[in-house]
């Protein structure tokens, strides 16, 4: 009984030790797992930054006209004779755009990442619409993002021309009420302080964004 009751214990330690795994080969594991989870990380941020990538295109401002049709459309995806008829409703200088450019145009922007094709199925009444109707295009929530952010930067290249004075009088005011009111008998309440001076702070804020932004377009203006 003692000597099988010694086999059990070296058996029952057999499968223990064979249990633990070498800690050589779990550092090893694990410096693969964070090499792995570092290329997945560069992947996707390769990924994100791409959909900047038509902005800075010889033919982006044919891209700029797409994607605003893109972003301006109730319907969930368009096909080419859709963008087409948008363009031409505008008016600009895409508006002389063809349905094979465009398409280029819009297959590249798929690449970017900014827009999707579509799964839809198509229903056409000719061979010629079908070719033109098959392939259609969805707006991703990354195509529609970077694309607000384009609008916001364009929307504001006037206003970097001049400096808020109308927040610097507004800081000015805030300033003169604060100071009366610190002054004035019983002082003023925490509350009402701290309300005012994180408005005077964000008002600040703004006046000094605009002063940075116009000298930015002076040097441009400047620079020969």
């Amino acid at each position: 009984m003692a000597l099988s009751a010694t086999h059990q214990c070296r058996a029952n330690a057999t499968r223990n030790l064979a249990d633990i795994e070498p800690p050589a080969l779990g550092a090893a594991r694990d410096a693969v797992a964070q090499v792995q989870g570092a290329q997945d990380t560069d992947s996707e941020a390769r990924r994100r930054l791409d959909a900047y990538t038509y902005l800075s295109a010889p033919e982006r401002l044919e891209h700029l006209a797409i994607m605003w049709v893109s972003c301006g459309t109730l319907l969930a995806d368009l096909a080419v004779p859709d963008v087409l008829a948008k363009l031409r409703q505008d008016r600009g200088h895409t508006a002389g755009l063809d349905a094979d450019t465009l398409t280029i145009r819009l297959e590249q922007l798929v690449r970017w990442g900014n827009l999707l094709r579509s799964s839809h199925t198509v229903k056409a009444s000719s061979i010629s619409e079908y070719q033109w109707s098959r392939a259609r295009y969805q707006l991703p929530k990354l195509g529609e993002r970077v694309q607000r952010n384009a609008d916001g930067v364009l929307a504001e290249a006037d206003a970097a021309r001049e400096v808020s004075n109308e927040l610097l009088a507004l800081v000015k005011r805030g300033l003169r009420e604060l100071a009366e009111l610190v002054t004035a008998p019983g002082g003023i309440e925490p509350q009402d302080g701290l309300e005012r001076v994180s408005t005077l702070f964000v008002q600040f804020t703004g006046f000094a964004d605009s002063i940075r932004d116009f000298y930015a377009f002076l040097g441009q203006v400047l620079d020969p």
